[in-house]
């Protein structure tokens, strides 16, 4: 018999500043992280649309709350494919993150490089 059985749910990193300002959220110690359950949590995923996508390193990138000290550093992906024993040095600028939304809430996109155009 499983233990919890929300429908909706999140689990998330136990590091503090990850999960700061999410409310609903209970640290579990065994998993060294947190069970949400917090309908305002959402997925952002965005990426690089350019020509040059799989070549250009658009990373660490800050996602910033304006209204919380919410933060997140993210980083690109690892290599997409492998030639033999190396690397191919293809990485696709796709990020994830994890946002608590809801009214008033705003972030900031920080790039350490130029923006993609697309």
């Amino acid at each position: 018999m499983p233990i919890r059985t929300d429908r909706d749910f999140q689990l998330i990193s136990g590091v503090a500043e990850a999960r700061e300002n999410f409310t609903n959220c209970n640290r579990v110690e065994k998993w060294n992280g947190y069970y949400c359950n917090n309908e305002n949590l959402a997925m952002l995923t965005f990426e690089s649309m350019d020509d040059d996508k799989t070549k250009r390193i658009l990373s660490p990138i800050e996602i910033i709350a304006l209204n919380t000290t919410s933060r997140n550093v993210l980083n690109t992906f690892m290599d997409h494919c492998w030639d033999e024993f190396y690397t191919c040095l293809i990485r696709l600028s796709r990020f994830p993150t994890l946002i608590e939304g809801g009214k008033n809430i705003f972030y900031q996109i920080i790039y350490s490089s130029t923006p993609p155009k697309k």
